[in-house]
């Protein structure tokens, strides 16, 4: 299926350069959705976290987080940011 394109979506043990360098050579289109867990180099000046701060932000959601028995309640505002990079080698 030559034209068909995929999506992996995965968490933060999914951010392993090598691998994703691997399917790189392979002759798949594919895009990924990685919760990273380290603060990567990317192709341009910054870092992966500082490029990210500068995204621009695409929503906001607004929701009450419950107490815990070691938590208050409180209010959370969270933005919603996306930005596509390249991952410099390490």
């Amino acid at each position: 299926m030559p034209q068909t394109g995929l999506t992996y979506i995965v968490d933060r043990e999914g951010d392993i350069y090598e691998l994703l360098r691997e399917a790189k050579t392979q002759d798949c289109r594919a895009d990924y959705l990685i919760r990273c867990a380290q603060d990567r180099a990317v192709l341009d000046e910054y870092c992966l976290s500082e490029t990210l701060v500068r995204a621009p932000v695409l929503g906001e959601i607004e929701f009450t987080l419950p107490s815990t028995h070691d938590r208050q309640q409180k209010h959370i505002t969270q933005q919603l940011k996306a930005v596509r990079v390249t991952l410099a080698p390490n």
